[in-house]
């Protein structure tokens, strides 16, 4: 999460009273294929590509798409080239011999050859790969549960710019890849292994797309496409529930959906704070999902009607039921690292307020809600936001430097986070004026 995360690794007398760490990241969805389900009983597409195949293609074609590689303006011939070869890196995910890791094996030899391509040869490439794998994943039968999920994480992690530190340049994802990973999101019959996958391809897309790089682009109708599809999604009843997938992938649709920056449609309907809100109110809602909801919105792009005190209500409500929680836990002496969405949920909290780097924080971003005060409408709420960040502050860097082995919060803070939460209940619970009332 930027430079924030840096601070992960200090010890806790470097931590700065403005700037808890994070805590330790919790695993991501296994990338590694071994344990992918798969039903002995299933039938499933046959693999596109044999190694005999593979061994032929290198014998035939493997110079004329090297050389391809190099051109700076390929003809039509060198297009034909590259768009093979690019097919072939696709197929090879189908491999049954490189089933026991298919990232090392084929998707990240596949995402090199597109990071390491001259732009124009980029380009070709990544377009080509996005076709075949879409082709694939609409493949009835499907292939194999790990063939389809690594098929999305090759999706998920094609560059359209691949980054440098000399000279410095930012890593840039290869947004026309959006509308196959929307209509994979979308689809409840999909792995929701792959599903959390393709959410957080979307939220990178929104979060890195600049405006000016060739395939690296977000139009505004695109942008409100993908937050629409996201905000679509979250709000399913298919997805609801317990279960630990369920959980991950509502968590990261609420982040893709703070990442796409926007809070209205572009004819003004408040579809995306809304469903972000309606997230961050559920009680029943597991604690990091909620909190993540309210960084969600601090990023967007609120308008002048939003219902800034429901949101710092919100916020400190959670900042209450995690640090109670907290307590709860070092009260019992448990001598073991705090839960997990604890320490993200109040991450997650001070993040919604102060965002991970200068550059979210400056304009036109101006995520957290102690920048969102900048915006047209919004000025009049500063002082009471950052009424409540100073409460926040000092119980998140308490829970992060005591996430190991849980030392009670004093008392006084709790209680001042919870006569906040009382003295400044929101005059109705509209998240825009807008909008429908939450619960």
């Amino acid at each position: 999460m930027g430079a924030l995360w840096l601070c992960l690794g200090m010890a806790t007398s470097e931590l700065s009273a403005q700037e808890p760490a994070a805590p330790a990241a919790e695993a991501a969805p296994e990338v590694k294929t071994d344990d992918a389900p798969v039903d002995p009983d299933a039938k499933y597409a046959p693999p596109r590509l044999t190694p005999e195949d593979e061994t032929k293609w290198r014998r035939s074609s493997l110079v004329s798409f090297q050389n391809a590689l190099r051109a700076s303006a390929p003809t039509s011939a060198e297009t034909k080239v590259l768009v093979d070869g690019a097919t072939l890196y696709v197929n090879k995910i189908t491999m049954t011999s490189l089933r026991k890791d298919l990232w090392k094996s084929a998707v990240d030899p596949a995402k090199r050859v597109v990071d390491l391509a001259p732009p124009a040869v980029r380009s070709i490439l990544a377009s080509a790969m996005v076709k075949q794998i879409g082709e694939m994943l609409r493949e009835n039968p499907r292939h194999p549960p790990e063939v389809e999920l690594n098929l999305v994480l090759l999706l998920a992690n094609l560059n359209s710019q691949p980054g440098s530190t000399t000279p410095p340049t930012p890593m840039v994802p290869y947004t026309p890849a959006h509308p196959l990973l929307i209509e994979y999101i979308q689809d409840p019959t999909r792995l929701v292994q792959s599903r959390i996958h393709a959410a957080m391809a979307l939220g990178r897309i929104g979060r890195d797309a600049i405006v000016g790089v060739k395939d690296g682009d977000l139009s505004v109708v695109q942008r409100a496409a993908v937050a629409t599809s996201v905000a679509t999604t979250l709000r399913s009843t298919e997805i609801q529930g317990s279960k630990v997938g369920h959980v991950w992938l509502r968590w990261r649709l609420v982040e893709a959906l703070g990442n796409c920056g926007l809070g209205i449609e572009p004819t003004g309907a408040p579809t995306y704070i809304d469903a972000a809100m309606a997230v961050a109110a559920d009680p029943k809602e597991n604690i990091k999902v909620r909190a993540a909801a309210l960084q969600a919105v601090s990023q967007m792009n609120l308008p002048g009607n939003t219902n800034v005190p429901l949101i710092l209500s919100e916020i400190m409500k959670v900042v209450e039921q995690v640090a109670k929680n907290y307590n709860s836990a070092a009260q019992a002496k448990v001598k073991q690292p705090v839960d997990p969405d604890s320490s993200w949920a109040i991450m997650e909290c001070y993040l919604a307020f102060q965002p991970a780097t200068q550059q979210q924080a400056n304009a036109p971003r101006l995520w957290g809600m102690l920048n969102q005060s900048k915006r047209s409408g919004l000025g009049g709420y500063s002082a009471s936001v950052k009424g409540a960040y100073d409460l926040c502050v000092p119980i998140t860097n308490h829970m992060i430097n005591n996430a190991k082995s849980p030392i009670v919060i004093p008392k006084a803070q709790v209680d001042a986070v919870s006569k906040w939460v009382q003295d400044n209940p929101p005059a109705d619970r509209k998240p825009t004026a807008t909008s429908a009332a939450l619960p």
